[in-house]
């Protein structure tokens, strides 16, 4: 897979898990304005946050982002918030060529999305469970290259919620691209 088609595909990931994370989790919505006043918010912490991540105020650069969240601080669905919002930016700057940002940014959404994982019990929601774990992976794999923990984390997704997200496309992607790859090295 080349670059520009691994970028969209991990783009088109964060968008859509991020969403459907999301769903629902604007607070004191009322008619139909409410929804572009959340997103006018999100997208301009966003485009704050990313200014302050360029000049390397990361901690500064973090509140922002997180501050348009609309879950409320302290819960599960917070952490997955910051997360997926954190995810986003990181595959943003990887876009944009600043890949040591990049895993910078990663490494804070993989602590706010562990923190998810740890706050959510498998009895609230198991879906919402495994998104985060997929979540986990994903950064894992695109991001870090840490192929080990990417597979761990998509099979703990599958296992909590089999049908939930692409989970268990992308591990079988990835132990076919291993196989393929340990019989081109002679293993």
């Amino acid at each position: 897979m080349n670059y520009r088609s691994l970028f969209a595909t991990a783009k088109s990931w964060v968008i859509l898990t991020g969403c459907c994370a999301l769903a629902g989790m604007a607070r004191g919505q009322s008619g139909p304005a409410a929804p572009a006043q959340v997103a006018a918010t999100k997208q301009l912490a966003f485009a704050n946050s990313k200014a302050l991540f360029q000049s390397a105020n990361l901690d500064l650069a973090e509140a922002t982002l997180v501050a348009a969240n609309q879950r409320p601080p302290g819960t599960a669905q917070w952490n997955a918030e910051s997360g997926f919002s954190l995810t986003r930016m990181a595959f943003e700057l990887h876009g944009s060529g600043n890949g040591p940002l990049a895993v910078a940014v990663a490494q804070r959404a993989l602590r706010q999305l562990a923190s998810a994982t740890q706050k959510y019990t498998t009895a609230d929601n198991p879906a919402k469970v495994a998104n985060v774990y997929e979540g986990i992976g994903f950064i894992d794999e695109q991001l870090l290259g840490d192929f080990a923990g990417a597979e761990q984390n998509y099979a703990a997704a599958v296992r909590l919620s089999p049908g939930t997200g692409q989970a268990a496309r992308l591990l079988a992607r990835l132990r076919q691209t291993a196989t393929e790859e340990a019989k081109r090295n002679g293993k």
